[in-house]
């Protein structure tokens, strides 16, 4: 059986929708970026274990000084975001909209 096939990309992407779940309910909980970062913590080690997060299909491509910057998190959303499709992204930034609404709306 090849490793590329149906049941591994099914698994993905529920691994991918999960994410998105994490995303959005952190957006929904005000919850800043090193929250996130801190909640993916061992989905991002487990991965840079693998060689995932530091191999060759993210670390040989010249990267501005913006993008070196990064976290390893934040590099990895930036590539969920470059693979989600317009509809995600719009939902995304409804999502982050109505939780920064929420925010203003709790200030004195």
């Amino acid at each position: 059986m090849a490793f590329q096939n149906d049941t591994n990309s099914g698994r993905v992407k529920k691994m991918v929708d999960t994410l998105r779940f994490i995303v959005k309910s952190a957006a929904s909980n005000s919850a800043d970026t090193d929250a996130l970062a801190d909640m993916l913590r061992p989905l991002t080690d487990e991965l840079a274990g693998l060689g995932v997060l530091t191999g060759s299909n993210l670390m040989t491509e010249p990267q501005s000084p913006e993008i070196a910057a990064l976290t390893a998190d934040q590099r990895a959303a930036l590539i969920l975001a470059d693979q989600a499709s317009l509809r995600e992204l719009v939902a995304s930034l409804i999502g982050r909209l109505d939780a920064h609404a929420h925010r203003l709306e709790e200030m004195p």
